[in-house]
């Protein structure tokens, strides 16, 4: 069965998915399933919408990018964490428990939410690992005071960046759509529609149907699949899709 597009998805990584469902369409023998392809032009409309608009969007792709970087120090610090928990130096090990008695309060699941509501996160996590005796511990765990600072600099660096682009997109007129609403018209589209579509054509004419839906969701599972390994999620998330 073909999976569904998650929504949280990337706003690039769910244009490339609608690239790859238009050009799999214009190559396949489906061209005279006219349901089919008046989905696939509005999803090409909307493609070519998004684009124009990620062109436009430059601050926001630019959050994008500084959101990996903090994404990637919270989980390289539950890495570390969770690698000094098993440490066979007693004392080490025993700082690794307290430190991640206290990063579990919020554990990895951070970098799935919102970006304001993560920033807070973050925010108070490092204000708990600033604490004396919590610091004290986490400054025995060799290269995790390393991390925090990084990790410090990144979210005050991607805070200030938010709200440059708030202050941007207050300033502009609202003529132009923003990337992450086109985005979720297409996860719509692909979701809603196609996927639901080739799941039922697939039983009816299995033979006709098949080859361009597991194409389909190839694609789609590559996206899924970055968006689980950046989350430590799997896919049994029904609010995603």
């Amino acid at each position: 069965m073909i999976s569904k597009l998650i929504r949280r998805a990337r706003t690039s990584e769910i244009a490339t998915v609608a690239k790859n469902v238009i050009y799999l369409f214009d190559n396949s023998n489906l061209k005279s399933d006219s349901f089919l392809s008046s989905t696939i032009e509005k999803i090409r409309n909307e493609h070519l919408l998004i684009v124009q608009s990620i062109r436009k969007d430059k601050p926001e792709t630019l959050l994008e990018k500084k959101d990996i970087i903090r994404d990637g120090l919270v989980r390289k610090l539950n890495n570390l964490i969770n690698g000094y928990v098993n440490h066979p130096n007693k004392s080490i090990q025993s700082s690794a428990g307290h430190v991640k008695s206290v990063f579990y309060k919020f554990g990895i699941g951070i970098v799935q939410e919102s970006y304001d509501s993560e920033t807070t996160f973050i925010d108070s996590l490092l204000d708990d690992l600033s604490d004396v005796d919590v610091k004290s511990e986490l400054e025995n765990l060799s290269g995790c005071p390393a991390i925090v600072e990084s990790l410090s600099d990144a979210n005050n660096d991607f805070h200030q960046t938010r709200l440059k682009y708030i202050n941007q997109v207050g300033n502009n007129n609202n003529t132009a759509e923003r990337a992450t609403d086109i985005k979720y018209r297409i996860a719509s589209l692909i979701n809603d529609v196609i996927v639901v579509y080739l799941r039922a054509m697939v039983m009816v004419d299995k033979e006709k149907y098949t080859a361009f839906a597991l194409k389909v969701g190839e694609s789609i599972n590559m996206v899924n699949t970055s968006v689980h390994s950046r989350s430590g999620s799997k896919a049994n998330e029904i609010s995603d899709y």
